[in-house]
């Protein structure tokens, strides 16, 4: 499984989990918060990899559906990342920047691991880099108030930006990338890519917006482990979480 380092992060603990209340009233409550408002969910779990190089282009040609002669600079697509025979392993997203491409991948298998093995059978020769992007942290709001959300703190409309397109504007200085999904809680939603050294003030900030807050139900407490902060920003324990996928209760 390929896991970014968890450097950046926040805990979420919750208010109403206290003594005497139901687990499964708690997901449930949780379930139609998302549904109702916007809830902030952790994508610490992702893999974000940066592919560059003159042959990066053949190279995802390869190793996805897309074909990114279609695809604008600055925009993005829902795509499926493929084996060798050409089979689906798994959902992606690809966005196109100037001089390279971004992947987020939910880390079901190693998809490193994969993408090197892809490079080195058909693409030996080439000139394709793949590196973990560790300086970017990716959380998202899912919701149907998520673009209410976005628009009233980012002043941003991302109401009629289709699914898996990427739209970049900036809070206080701070590149933000808002990619445009549906396929996290079967609501409507979005995955924010920005700087890992910012992301503590950006969740702070998304989580004093009253549709958020409804959803939230909780108050954010920064604890430290060892050198590294951890974020919970996810919802309550559930299987996944035991088998370490770090997805929400609610996804």
């Amino acid at each position: 499984m390929c896991i970014r380092d968890r450097d950046i992060f926040i805990s979420i603990e919750h208010t109403m989990a206290n003594q005497g209340t139901d687990k499964a009233k708690q997901i449930q409550l949780e379930h139609m918060q998302t549904r109702d408002f916007s809830s902030l969910f952790d994508f610490s779990n992702f893999a974000i990899i940066r592919v560059a190089g003159k042959d990066s282009v053949k190279f995802l040609e390869k190793a996805t559906t897309s074909d990114l002669g279609i695809i604008p600079e600055d925009d993005g697509v829902s795509t499926l990342l493929l084996n060798e025979e050409g089979l689906i392993l798994g959902h992606a997203h690809l966005i196109v920047e100037k001089a390279s491409f971004l992947l987020i991948v939910d880390p079901v298998f190693n998809v490193m691991e994969h993408l090197k093995a892809l490079k080195e059978k058909f693409f030996k020769d080439a000139d394709v880099a793949l590196t973990l992007d560790s300086n970017t942290s990716a959380i998202s709001l899912q919701g149907p108030q998520n673009v209410t959300v976005l628009r009233d703190l980012f002043n941003v409309d991302i109401v009629y930006l289709r699914c898996g397109s990427c739209h970049y504007c900036t809070y206080n200085e701070i590149p933000i990338s808002l990619i445009r999904v549906g396929d996290v809680t079967g609501e409507d939603g979005t995955i924010i890519l920005l700087p890992k050294d910012k992301c503590q003030a950006i969740v702070e900030l998304l989580l004093t917006h009253p549709e958020c807050k409804k959803s939230q139900r909780r108050s954010i407490k920064h604890h430290q482990n060892g050198s590294r902060n951890i974020c919970l920003l996810y919802t309550s324990p559930s299987p996944r979480d035991q088998r370490g996928s770090r997805m929400p209760s609610s996804a």
